[in-house]
């Protein structure tokens, strides 16, 4: 249905008329060359007459911006969407007849449906996919992610009603039910797999630190569930699993549950026997006619160390600083600190990561030849203040800070954190505590740092926040790491963070997120390749990144880079990084379960560059942690959505209540489309042609 609409009054149109008569009386009927003494036929200039009568109306007309409404109804269909189950829980109580009756079942239902309304099948388990599941081979379900998909997907459509076939059993997301109140149609539910309490023991969960030292001792705590298993025995064995295959069995017991439902807790003490990502693997024995076996094993790993970062604490004295940071680099256990004194004859700074310097150097102890072997050795030192530190010396000691100090006197000053500062990130809640922490005392002077210093926090004097820096970092001109507290009183932060948050979080974290940024060695090779971690589920992506720096130490990517993975078994799979920018990407994809090494090779200015590594690829087995399906689940599903829940065998039912549901109808929806007249090409080439006509006609008969 087309209307025409107008900006304007409809009498307007009336006007347009007039114009055109107006113009077309004036031109023939009031001029002597197309009067009766012309010899011009009248036909001919009623004729030019009406032609200019209706070009000039129609231009007037145009003027007026008339627009041309066309209004379109469409009819849409109820749209039936079926939501199947792929996941591999299903394969427990089907045999390979089961399913393809079942997949059967599907197809007869989309056919039978599709008479009526539109169909449309997807299948889910960790996401969402077109079609009809048939495999049952997903490796976990995410029930509630499908159906917040196909709320998105059909969003504002005629959906009808939802037919979601599944057993109950989701591994992640939330709960399905949480989203009930998104969908905007019935759900009906078919119920597949089994709810009866079937004969089964699983390895419900595994506790365990994901890193360990060498030569320390970790306890792990195994959860055990057991069900329809009362007076039956199974045993418990762990292992440590090696890559070359010589396992070794660090834990064993007999387990017997006295319950029909039982849950045990079993806790393993082991140790790493070497370094590196160990893997270890916990299996019971199965039970008679149990219903599934895939539950009975769990692996985990653990990253083991070589050895922790040693942290050598030189002071000038006793002071409660030393205890305050010594106590937060043993809390977190990644630090070996060791604690001296300046008057210690004994002293061999050389063999730890870290010299941290308290009230030093000062004047009864200018520590130089401390200070001179760290230099050498290019080992980090962080210099904290005390009332005993020299000022000139910390001076001539680093080239991080000028701090010029006349009277010698000091200052009380409150922590601000630099929102600039960007060297690692930031303890969670560090800035707001500040706020509530007692004031350091600092030097009174002029302080100067060098154009590449980092300060992390800055000094805020009574009510003036100033840019003198409080706490910073930087480098030697030879690549030494130099960190500088210009306060003292940590231990007042340490004690108030207790009193107002019940821990010491966030200044233990700053101590040692310090600690931590001062003894990371600066990787200094030319050729390097980074695996984002070393252990991946068999479901994530495989993703290597590479660097090249050429002589200037600047990225480069000019060669290309080869890359080999290796399995156990010895088989290669050989790839190439593709180049971004100046750097290098590699996606290797999907690997089974199994313990791989990497080997990348390039040539550079006639250098041949390696890097080499390892990485695990775990098996999922969330499919497997639990057997029994959840109808009750299924059945608040659809009493929360309006539908129904049905069992396999009634399909048919299912079929005939949708088929006769009057509250599925079509909609008919109405499109407006608006169009300027004026932008109408056809109205452009008419308009041309009545004034092209009239031109010719009195051309061809001898007027002007």
């Amino acid at each position: 249905m087309e209307a025409i609409a107008f900006p304007y009054p409809g009498w307007f149109v009336i006007l347009c008329l007039l114009l055109g008569a107006g113009f077309s009386l004036g031109l023939y009927f009031r001029s002597r060359y197309f009067g009766a003494t012309s010899g011009m036929p009248r036909r001919l200039v009623y004729l030019l007459a009406f032609l200019r009568f209706a070009s000039v109306s129609l231009i007037a007309f145009l003027l007026l911006g008339p627009v041309l409404k066309k209004r379109t109804t469409e009819r849409e269909n109820p749209h039936v969407i079926l939501l199947t189950d792929n996941s591999a829980s299903l394969r427990i109580h089907m045999n390979e007849e089961d399913s393809a009756r079942l997949v059967e079942q599907y197809e007869k239902l989309v056919d039978a449906l599709s008479s009526k309304y539109e169909v449309s099948a997807y299948s889910f388990g960790s996401s969402l996919h077109e079609g009809i599941a048939k495999q049952f081979d997903e490796k976990s379900s995410n029930l509630s992610g499908a159906l917040t998909e196909i709320h998105n997907l059909y969003i504002n459509r005629n959906v009808g009603a939802v037919i979601l076939a599944s057993d109950g059993i989701y591994n992640e997301g939330n709960s399905p039910v949480y989203h009930a109140a998104e969908m905007d149609a019935p759900v009906y539910t078919i119920a597949l797999g089994d709810t009866s309490f079937k004969r089964d023991l699983r390895i419900r969960e595994i506790y365990h630190n994901s890193i360990l030292y060498l030569g320390d001792k970790m306890e792990v705590k195994i959860d055990i569930e057991a069900a329809n298993a009362l007076n039956m025995e199974s045993m418990l064995r762990v292992e440590e699993l090696n890559p070359e295959g010589k396992n070794k069995l660090i834990y064993s017991k007999k387990l017997q549950f006295r319950k029909r439902e039982d849950l045990m807790e079993e806790s393993v003490l082991i140790e790493p026997s070497r370094a590196g990502v160990i893997q270890y693997r916990v299996s019971i024995s199965p039970l008679r006619d149990e219903v599934s076996t895939d539950n009975n094993y769990k692996s985990f790993f653990i990253d083991v160390l070589e050895s922790r970062k040693k942290v050598l604490i030189i002071a000038d004295a006793p002071h409660p600083d030393i205890s305050a940071i010594r106590q937060a680099l043993l809390e977190s256990r990644n630090y070996e600190v060791t604690l001296a004194y300046a008057d210690d004859e004994d002293l061999t700074p050389d063999a730890y990561n870290l010299i941290i310097l308290h009230g030093l150097p000062s004047l009864r102890h200018p520590l130089s030849s401390v200070l001179k072997q760290a230099a050498e050795a290019k080992q980090s030192v962080w210099f904290i203040y005390s009332l005993h530190s020299d000022l000139n010396a910390l001076n001539d000691a680093q080239d991080l800070l000028r701090l010029r100090s006349s009277s010698g006197g000091n200052n009380e000053a409150r922590a601000i954190v630099n929102p600039d500062f960007s060297l690692f990130g930031l303890p969670a809640g560090l800035a707001e505590a500040l706020e509530d922490f007692p004031p350091m005392i600092v030097p009174f002077g002029s302080f100067t740092p060098a154009a590449d210093a980092r300060s992390l926090l800055t000094q805020k004097i009574g009510s003036v926040e100033t840019q003198y820096p409080l706490l910073m970092y930087g480098s030697q001109q030879d690549g030494q790491r130099i960190g500088i507290m210009l306060g003292t009183g940590i231990w007042r932060w340490r004690l108030y963070d207790y009193l107002i948050h019940g821990d010491h979080t966030r200044v233990d974290a700053l101590i040692t997120q310090s600690c931590q940024y001062l003894s990371v060695t600066d990787d200094k090779r030319q050729f390097r390749v980074k695996l984002g971690k070393k252990v991946f589920d068999e479901t994530e992506s495989i993703r290597f990144a590479a660097e090249l720096y050429n002589e200037n130490y600047e990225l480069v990517n000019d060669p290309d880079i080869e890359l080999k993975i290796e399995d156990s078994a010895g088989k290669e799979f050989e790839y190439r990084f593709s180049k971004t920018g100046k750097s290098y990407r590699l996606d290797a994809g999907y690997f089974p379960a199994g313990n791989y090494r990497y080997r990348a090779r390039l040539v550079y200015n006639g250098h041949e560059m390696e890097a080499s590594g390892r990485f695990i690829v775990r098996k999922v087995n969330l499919e497997s942690l639990s057997t029994r399906a959840r109808h009750d689940l299924l059945y608040r599903l659809s009493e929360e959505t309006g539908g129904r829940t049905y069992s396999p065998e009634e399909t048919e039912k299912l079929i005939a209540e949708l088929m006769e549901n009057k509250e599925l109808k079509p909609v008919l929806r109405d499109t407006f489309k608006s169009t300027l007249l004026l932008d109408m090409k056809w109205i452009f080439f008419l308009i041309l042609s009545l004034l092209a006509l009239e031109w010719f006609l009195r051309k061809y008969f001898g007027s002007y």
